[in-house]
């Protein structure tokens, strides 16, 4: 093996120093062996060959689970093919052996499922470049790595599945200038050997699990520009060391759980272009010398706890184009001095507790793109200025103390796309400008005191999807053109004092999703666009004076919530209903609705509420209504419902709310104890006389309420009337045997012989021990005696009776 030009002035000293001690004393003989011993790891070094770098590679291929086509190149252990001629590696002759090595692997995105620690490093000991991002490499930071390449510049091995710590060996990758781990399953501390690597310019750990504080050493690697340690689980202070970096052009500390003050060193970071601090438990003020980083284009400090103002120097920040503080607690006026940031494109100052006007300076960010001011305290009116910025596209002032009127500039945001208002003081006049904006896909100025029509106008903006005008005072009618925006998806105009039917070309586009339209004085008849809108997901409807059929209604595969309770509208329950498999709630009550409740209905297995009380429903009460599983609150009281109670009706598990009052229902039905710690208990309104009258200071059912109900309903069958008037004076009365059976039977009946009077006289005193005020007196073996005398043989054990 040919030596180098240092090798051979190093070997050439070894002779001497050996000649010289072959002239010399046993004890200088030793010394120069040392020394030649101590030369001879350095100068001597075998490099490994080609060969054995090839067999390290073919080795670790073999391991692999998935081999891509790629790699057929690398052939097999018995090819004699150069390795330097693979896919993805690269070779050099090396610079003290001048013999030719493998230096560089870069397989990226090829899906390699593997582990590192079967890669023998040994062998690739030349290697000063590693590209192996984005596979699916797991397994650990192998120790060998960081020992064996000692030459290795280049080490990226992010988005792979690599976990385990990082070894305290990466100290010996002294030539490392960049080291890319992020978006892995690293945990473990942040080793603190990191900072003895003093020519890395590039270190990213993002995206792991890593933990413990954020090394302060790390402030001695003053070659780094870019340094990404977000998305872990990083503790404790920021390292004031961190500001010593002077070459650092980009610091991503976000999503961590960092707490306390951001060091004021940071307004020594002249180069930072990007400064992301955002999702930790930053606290205190925000540095006045962060406004001293002239070349900083994006700060990021939001989703903290950052208190005070925002510091004035903010208005020196002439290159910044994205600034986000949203999401604290700051406080105080916005300052004026941010409108002179003429290069700004992105404004965040939402979620905070900012008060004072608007800055009418903000006319003058000519570039800006995005601004976000809601969630504040904001007072005053919105500055016409704001009208002006014509690149705008979103603009969030809601909830927020705004007044006055909503701007006619605004008719100038030829490109805004979003627009919202909501929750402020607003008044007037919906600006008939805004019909001019073209763009425009979400309007939001709900929740103000906005008066006037809906401009007709609003039918131009043909790229609206989301429309939210409720709970203001808009009166007349909804405009047609409304129904012909083929893009919208909600509609939101309730708690208006809106009149005349709804659009009848709504969902015209077939994409309508949300429609509320409650509490206004809509009339009219259903758009029979509407009846067939398969999008809908989300329909509120209720107290106004729709009329219309709805027999066909129900064909809304997509449909969560109904709710057209308190109109005029009429028809039947379809068997469509069954479609609406995602339906949670159905709640039609108090409308002219006739005919039979739908077996289909017991198909919604999703169904929460059911409401139909107050229509005009008859037939029998579906026993597949005992299929909703689901159900908490059913109510079909106020009908001419006839029939048996269905005795599924007890096996629904999550019943809270059962109303089957007002009808001609009859019949038992299993009592609803859902457990034996009390927990969700049913509350029952039924019909008048028929519950137990603890009911009337309690809610809760139990068996005793069944067996007072059973007591009543048997008095009725000999009676045939209600017996409340027997039923107040048994709860007058101390001695129940003072009940004449003579007065208990229906008059119209002949009297019995002495025979069946003896059994009429068992079973009605049965009854009245039924009727006992006291539950504690009330026993299921009378209801037991009960039954085996008028011959019935129901073998359920809680039975209530509605």
């Amino acid at each position: 093996m040919a030596l180098g030009a240092d090798q051979g002035a190093n070997s050439a000293i070894a002779t001497s120093v050996m000649q010289t001690g072959m002239e010399t004393s046993p004890l200088l003989k030793l010394i120069s062996l040392v020394l030649l011993l101590a030369w001879f790891p350095t100068t001597m070094a075998v490099l490994p060959t080609l060969e054995e770098q090839a067999g390290a590679l073919l080795g670790w291929k073999a391991t692999l689970q998935r081999q891509p086509a790629q790699l057929q190149s690398w052939g097999t252990g018995n090819t004699t093919t150069r390795p330097c001629s693979w896919h993805g590696i690269s070779c050099s002759k090396h610079q003290e052996g001048h013999q030719e090595v493998i230096t560089e692997i870069s397989l990226r995105g090829l899906g390699l499922r593997g582990e590192l620690d079967a890669l023998n490093f040994t062998a690739l000991s030349t290697l000063t470049s590693i590209q192996l991002a984005h596979n699916q490499i797991r397994g650990s930071f192998p120790a060998a790595l960081a020992s064996s390449l000692t030459s290795l510049r280049h080490l990226m091995l992010q988005e792979n599945e690599l976990s385990g710590k990082i070894p305290w060996q990466i100290k010996h990758l002294e030539s490392l200038v960049t080291l890319v781990l992020s978006n892995n399953h690293l945990n473990g501390p942040i080793p603190s050997e990191l900072g003895y690597l003093n020519k890395l310019v590039r270190l990213e750990l993002s995206s792991n699990n890593l933990t413990g504080r954020v090394p302060r050493n790390l402030g001695n690697l003053t070659q780094l520009t870019i340094l990404y340690l977000d998305g872990n689980q990083a503790l404790g202070h920021i390292p004031r060391e961190l500001g010593y970096l002077a070459n650092l052009q980009e610091l991503a500390l976000s999503n961590n759980k960092l707490m306390g003050s951001i060091p004021d060193t940071f307004g020594s970071l002249v180069n930072i272009t990007g400064l992301y601090l955002w999702g930790n438990q930053l606290s205190r003020r925000i540095p006045r010398e962060l406004g001293y980083l002239v070349n900083l284009e994006k700060l990021v400090l939001c989703k903290n706890k950052l208190m005070g103002s925002i510091p004035d120097t903010f208005g020196s920040l002439v290159n910044i184009t994205g600034l986000y503080l949203w999401g604290n607690q700051l406080s105080g006026r916005i300052p004026r001095e941010l409108g002179y940031l003429v290069n700004l494109e992105e404004l965040a100052l939402s979620d905070n507790k900012l008060m004072g006007s608007i800055p009418d300076t903000f006319g003058s960010l000519v570039n800006i793109t995005s601004l976000y001011l809601w969630g504040n305290q904001l007072s005053g009116r919105i500055p016409r200025e704001l009208g002006y910025l014509v690149n705008l596209e979103t603009l969030f002032l809601s909830d927020n103390k705004l007044m006055g009127s909503i701007p006619d500039t605004f008719g100038s945001l030829v490109n805004i796309t979003s627009l919202y208002l909501w929750g402020n003081q607003l008044s007037g006049r919906l600006p008939r400008e805004l019909g001019y904006l073209v763009n425009l896909q979400e309007l939001g100025p709900s929740d103000n005191k906005l008066i006037g029509s809906i401009p007709n106008i609003f039918g131009n903006l043909t790229k609206l999807s989301y429309l939210y005008l409720d709970d203001n005072k808009f009166s007349g009618h909804i405009p047609q053109e409304i129904g012909t925006l083929v893009d919208l998806q909600h509609l939101q105009l309730d708690g208006n004092n809106l009149s005349g039917p709804l659009p009848p070309k709504l969902c015209a586009g077939g994409l309508l999703k949300h429609l509320t339209a409650s509490d206004n004085n809509l009339n009219g008849s259903l758009p029979s666009s509407l009846l067939n809108c398969r999008s809908l997901v989300r329909v509120r409807l209720e107290r106004n004076q729709l009329e219309g059929d709805i027999s066909e209604l129900g064909i809304h595969p997509n449909l969560v919530y109904m709710d057209m309770s308190s109109n005029k509208l009429f028809g039947q329950l379809s068997y469509h209903w069954r479609e609406c498999r995602n339906l949670t709630m159905l709640h039609l009550s108090n409308n002219n609705l006739v005919g039979k409740i739908p077996a289909s209905i017991g198909d919604l297995s999703q169904l929460e509420l059911l409401n139909l009380s107050s229509n005009k429903l008859e037939g029998e009460l579906p026993s597949a209504v005992g299929n909703l599983q689901k159900l908490s609150r059913l109510s079909v009281a106020n009908n001419f419902l006839n029939g048996s109670i269905p005795q599924e009706i007890g096996a629904l598990s999550n019943l809270e709310f059962l109303d089957l009052s007002s009808n001609n229902l009859s019949g038992l039905i299993q009592a609803k104890i859902l457990n034996i710690n009390g927990r969700n208990i049913t509350q029952i309104a039924g019909t008048k006389g028929y519950l137990a009258p603890e009911l009337a200071y309690t809610q809760n059912v139990t068996e005793k309420c069944d067996i007072y109900s059973f007591g009543v309903v048997a008095l009725e069958l000999f009676m045939e009337s209600h017996p409340g008037d027997l039923l107040s004076s048994l709860h007058l009365t101390t001695n129940k045997n003072d009940v004449c059976v003579k007065n208990l039977l229906d008059s119209r009946l002949e009297i019995p012989d002495a025979e069946t009077a003896r059994e009429i006289y068992s079973v009605l005193s049965v009854a009245v021990q039924c009727l006992e005020p006291n539950p504690s007196r009330r026993q299921w073996h009378e209801v037991l005696a009960m039954s085996y005398l008028l011959g019935l043989r129901h073998t359920e054990t809680n039975m209530l009776i509605i």
